[in-house]
């Protein structure tokens, strides 16, 4: 792990001026360790993509569509609480045959245990950073403003900025649910912001691929960089 973090953060993902503090070798191998203890397929490339493109985020809000069981959720929470970007907003319905499964993981596995599951894997590193909305994307977006208020038992209430300064998007892939996300939630992002469409050059399945083209076409004036990292896109707002 730490030659592997030694590595990549030696690798030149992209040229963008300034951004935050740099993790060292030891601290990116920790969160690396840390992540991966938690049943996902976030991992190689993207891990070390989101730690590099959210070095380059502005302060704001951090959300997530799509988590299950916050293998991803866990890693941003972790790097914005280090850089002390924002607050973390997980957002899924957790329902059955809401996302696809995990290769090998039974299509039917119970979406509450899988929601049990992610309260449990966040709650050691949430520290007041993170909270959730179980709820449809488009139902949650709704509620999304300025001072919103998030609360749980797990983790207590939540206060966010209602502008967002990175966006995971990583939903129901198919295409028609990919387009709703990206339509109902990238309006908040802050400019020089961030929006990732998970599984962008996925092997099957073309919902994220067809959004997110879509998205470069119809706000490409809005966009300052765009790259595909492992099966991820990456898109950088520009700056006001």
């Amino acid at each position: 792990l730490l030659a592997r973090a030694t590595e990549a953060a030696a690798t030149c993902w992209f040229d963008v001026p300034g951004g935050r503090p740099v993790l060292t070798p030891v601290e990116r191998a920790g969160i690396t360790r840390l992540v991966e203890t938690i049943s996902g397929s976030t991992a190689g490339d993207k891990i070390d993509a989101i730690i590099e493109t959210m070095a380059h985020a502005p302060d704001g809000d951090v959300v997530e569509i799509g988590v299950w069981r916050g293998r991803s959720a866990a890693l941003l929470t972790l790097l914005a609480r280090h850089w002390n970007i924002g607050r973390v907003l997980c957002v899924d319905p957790w329902l059955s045959g809401a996302c696809e499964p995990t290769p090998g993981e039974s299509e039917r596995m119970d979406a509450d245990w899988a929601h049990r599951i992610f309260q449990v894997n966040l709650a050691p590193i949430a520290g007041g950073a993170l909270n959730f909305i179980r709820a449809p994307s488009a139902e949650a977006a709704l509620a999304y403003a300025p001072g919103l208020v998030v609360e749980s038992e797990a983790f207590g209430a939540t206060t966010y900025e209602g502008a967002i300064a990175y966006l995971h998007i990583d939903g129901n892939h198919s295409y028609a649910q990919a387009l709703l996300d990206a339509r109902a939630w990238t309006p908040h992002v802050k400019p020089g912001g961030w929006i990732v469409f998970d599984d962008y050059a996925r092997p099957s399945g073309d919902g994220p691929r067809r959004a997110g083209d879509e998205f470069l076409v119809a706000e490409a004036g809005r966009i300052s960089l765009s790259l595909v990292i492992g099966a991820a896109l990456f898109v950088r707002l520009k700056s006001a």
